[in-house]
């Protein structure tokens, strides 16, 4: 991306980056939990470009290979990183027993698609290839993000389970085997994606990918999960407040997996008048964020039980 292209978007990343640097530790006992967990901060992926790091959080006193979730932080691509995510990660590892990776990836539009799905991938190598040293079996994966990070997840396990998007990508599936996959409010299809009105998409999508007609992008089908869902997509979590304009999307995949017989367990509202706005899921001071953690914390225990 040239200098006169990047800064046709500085006003709107002065406004967007510090409300997504913004972060309240809302999850209940947030300190009791985590001095239950270990957890290890600022480890590099080696073959990243650019570089890039990930957070670990793994149960205290259990050094047996345990499951992971590989978790990608919202930010419309542009802003956003992964500590956004330590409530989450904290959460989840503390009343699973599993191990929680959050990830950081490369913001647009310093770094346009497809960067940062394919550091994504080196990241399920790097655990595929690290899975004894990290504690982590790797038999047992499951990818989820919220919002922008949900679109990158998505299309991962796409990525793992459908050859096609593999050759497209220019990838061969990590070894490892994703069981599952938790995706909070997340792009799904990008024919429909303008259509929601969803707020500053008209910088999330140029910034991502590089051109301001985004629409006219080549390679813009590979971010659509729904173009990729096959019979072997894992079981997966899918929420959607009744006030987001991406529940649309959400409901969209969602009939995607239906078609294809995908297990499914779901947290979509729709015309309830409950004005669940978009993230409402990470919002762990409400009872609908809590509720979304214990759901996610049960479908994780489910795919191991």
């Amino acid at each position: 991306m040239t200098a006169p292209t990047y800064q046709r978007w500085r006003p709107a990343l002065r406004l967007l980056r510090p409300l997504a640097a913004r972060h309240r530790h809302t999850l209940p006992g947030f300190a009791e939990k985590q001095a239950r967990l270990f957890i290890t901060r600022d480890v590099d992926i080696p073959g990243g470009e650019p570089p890039f790091a990930v957070d670990i959080y793994r149960p205290a006193r259990r050094p047996e290979r345990l499951p992971v979730l590989i978790w990608w932080h919202g930010g419309g691509f542009v802003a956003g990183s992964r500590t956004a995510a330590c409530c989450l990660a904290t959460g989840l590892a503390e009343a699973t027993g599993w191990v929680v990776i959050s990830a950081d990836y490369a913001l647009s539009p310093e770094s346009a698609y497809p960067t940062a799905v394919l550091q994504g991938h080196t990241l399920l190598q790097y655990v595929a290839a690290n899975a004894a040293a990290l504690g982590i079996d790797s038999g047992r994966v499951v990818l989820g993000g919220d919002s922008a990070g949900s679109g990158l997840a998505a299309q991962l396990v796409g990525m793992q389970t459908n050859p096609e998007l593999a050759r497209r990508m220019g990838t061969t599936p990590a070894d490892l085997t994703v069981r599952g996959a938790t995706l909070y409010c997340g792009p799904s299809n990008m024919d429909t994606l303008a259509q929601t009105g969803f707020p500053f998409l008209k910088v999330f999508l140029p910034a991502y990918t590089g051109r301001k007609d985004w629409h006219a992008l080549a390679r813009l089908d590979e971010l659509s999960a729904v173009r990729w869902v096959t019979p072997s997509w894992p079981a997966t979590l899918l929420t959607g407040g009744d006030a987001d304009p991406m529940t649309g999307q959400v409901i969209e995949l969602r009939d995607a997996l239906q078609r294809n017989g995908v297990p499914m367990v779901t947290d979509i509202h729709q015309g309830t008048g409950e004005g669940l706005d978009h993230e409402y899921e990470v919002r762990y001071d409400t009872v609908a964020g809590r509720h979304v953690l214990d759901l996610t914390a049960d479908f994780l225990r489910e795919l191991t039980s």
